[in-house]
């Protein structure tokens, strides 16, 4: 005899046509989109500032350059979010909790930048760099490891083989490794040095992504 279902127990998972799934995804948007946002509110620039465009550039370049930072970060998760909810058929109460795991450090962002644009050149600028290169390290790790619960899940329109998704985490890893290593340089030789770090992922990212793509047999 069959047991029947209790109809106060949620689901497990949430099909495409089901409207969990929507209002699952509109949470995400929502919170990507009200943190890219907040972003402006780490600029905060005094009555001084804009007097003159030689006043106003040398006190706010910080935080402008922060800014953009954190805008293209935000913006840079969100499509990588919106390209894996795309190929996925449905989504589990396992996958919704890590996104809300990693909603909380997207969310965290405008926080963390406003001390970035802050201390940038001063000699507090330690804490604020590595809580940043924290913040943004633990968001792509998040990230990555909403790719690992959709494979292991099956929730994907088609499921990707292991040698697929072992390529498409070899092009993930080199985000949140440039961050990490980040925090140690800081400390150890200066926040400017830090910071510079940050640019090695012009380098690691078309290799990693190159990599991925030879290891997953595509062109």
């Amino acid at each position: 005899m069959a047991t029947r279902p209790d109809p106060f127990r949620p689901p497990k998972r949430f099909d495409r046509d089901q409207v969990e799934f929507g209002r699952s995804l509109a949470f995400i948007d929502a919170t990507f989109a009200i943190a890219a946002t907040l972003l402006v509110v780490t600029l905060n620039p005094s009555d001084a500032d804009w007097a003159s465009w030689s006043r106003f550039l040398g006190d706010e370049w910080p935080s402008l350059l922060s800014f953009a930072l954190s805008f293209l970060v935000i913006s840079v998760y969100w499509w990588a979010n919106h390209r894996l909810v795309a190929v996925l058929d449905t989504l589990s109460s396992r996958f919704v909790g890590c996104a809300v795991a990693m909603l909380a450090f997207v969310a965290l962002l405008p926080f963390t930048t406003e001390g970035l644009g802050e201390y940038q050149d001063g000699g507090d600028g330690t804490v604020a760099t590595v809580c940043y290169a924290g913040n943004v390290a633990l968001v792509s790790i998040l990230s990555t490891v909403l790719v690992v619960v959709s494979f292991r899940e099956h929730l994907y329109r088609v499921q990707p083989t292991e040698r697929e998704l072992r390529a498409q985490l070899i092009d993930l890893a080199d985000t949140p490794l440039v961050f990490l290593l980040s925090i140690p340089v800081t400390v150890l030789i200066s926040p400017n040095w830090g910071r510079a770090t940050w640019a090695l992922l012009f380098v690691t990212g078309p290799l990693t992504g190159r990599w991925s793509a030879r290891y997953a047999g595509r062109r």
